[in-house]
């Protein structure tokens, strides 16, 4: 009983954090100059490192690491 509280929790947790993230974050291509957003399930399966993520433009269809940016 214990540990599916404890999993249930964690999901809930993810999920919030994935979907916080994904409404202030953005990415620039470095190629095209293209800013967009994401999905949350694609911000939450790509490859990614402390600021970074590995990401494809959806104007150039470039797949390149590109730095998070804050969006307002």
């Amino acid at each position: 009983m214990v540990p599916a509280v404890v999993a249930a929790g964690g999901v809930i947790i993810l999920t919030l954090l994935v979907r916080w993230h994904v409404r202030t974050t953005g990415y620039r291509c470095p190629g095209c100059g293209k800013e967009f957003a994401i999905p949350a399930w694609a911000d939450l399966l790509r490859l990614h490192m402390l600021t970074t993520k590995y990401v494809k433009c959806p104007k150039c269809g470039r797949r390149i690491w590109m730095e998070a940016l804050v969006r307002e």
